[in-house]
Parts: structure tokens; sequence; C-alpha cells
């Protein structure tokens, strides 16, 4: 089970938000659904406004909603992605019938320090100039829902071994 650790700063009652998985570590990745999401963290920890310290992308998948990201609020329906980086403050807008899939990512997975290649192709997907929120084209919602289903089989390996999280790596850098 994912657990997202956090952290009462003395700044207020803005809750500190990272990713944290011992099974997963190794790959720093993480695949779930709003609906995951909400049967492991308690509606009322959800409801907190908290900065987080990871990548997240939702990509909303059915009915309608809204989240919130540095004060914004970013309508959802199928299609539409929510991006939020690294120390950005977010707050879940739950309604009626939303249902999302949520790609958490460790920092160090986007901005790898281990080769050169990584670094270059990662460089290429310039996170940094990504909007907020935008919609897929169904081409691109067509890709999502076919990558998707393999990441995920490769996040629920008991013990991931080293094709494993070079599968999920890969598998990341085609859905990004």
């Amino acid at each position: 089970m994912v657990k997202i650790a956090q952290n009462r700063q003395s700044r207020g009652n803005l809750r500190e938000t990272r990713f944290a998985n011992e099974r997963l570590d190794a790959i720093g990745v993480e695949l779930t659904t709003l609906s995951e999401l909400h049967a492991r963290v308690p509606a009322k920890l959800l409801l907190e406004t908290e900065r987080v310290e990871f990548f997240m992308v939702l990509v909303a998948t059915r009915g309608g909603g809204e989240h919130l990201v540095d004060l914004v609020r970013f309508p959802l329906q199928a299609g539409h992605v929510v991006f939020v980086r690294p120390g950005q403050i977010q707050q879940w807008q739950p309604q009626g019938g939303l249902e999302a899939d949520l790609l958490l990512i460790d920092p160090a997975v986007i901005q790898p320090n281990t080769t050169t290649f990584q670094q270059a192709t990662m460089a290429l997907l310039r996170l940094e100039e990504w909007p907020n929120c935008f919609k897929m084209e169904a081409e691109e919602l067509a890709s999502w829902n076919l990558l998707t289903p393999m990441l995920r089989r490769e996040l629920d390996q008991p013990q991931p071994d080293a094709l494993s999280v070079a599968m999920a790596r890969e598998l990341l850098l085609c859905l990004i």
C-alpha cells in the first residue's frame, strides 16, 4: 500500500505531503485511481490544503469536478488533466462521480542524475513549461488508456526486479 507521508509544518495548518512507498522506491512511481486514494486516505484529510513534494498527473476518466492548484480552480471532465509540481499547493474538490487516474512521481525520477541519456530525455519533456490544466485529445487519451494498464502491471509486482523497474520507467516516459 502506498503511503503519503505527512509532516505538519509550524506555518499554520498547511500540510507538507511527500511521496513515500517502500515497495516502489526503486521505481519512484505510483499509479492509482481517485477511488483507491479515497479508500485508503480519510476523507477529512483529503479536504485539507497541502503542499506536495512530488509530481502528480491527474487524468479525469469519468464524471466531473474541480481541483485546486495554487488557489486556482480547474474544472475536470473526462480527458482533462491537472498537472501538479513539487512545491505547489493543492486541495481536492470532491464532487459527484469524478473518477481519475493519479500518476504520482518522485522528483528524482523526473530529474535524474544517473545518465546523460536520461537527463537529455527528461529535458525534452520540459515539465516546467506544462500548464496546470489541459485537455487531452482523443488520440492522446487512447494512448493513456493503453499504457496505464501496462504500467500498473509492472508496479503491481510484489517485489519489483530490475526488469520491472526498467519497464516501469520506460512506460512512464511513454505516458508523459
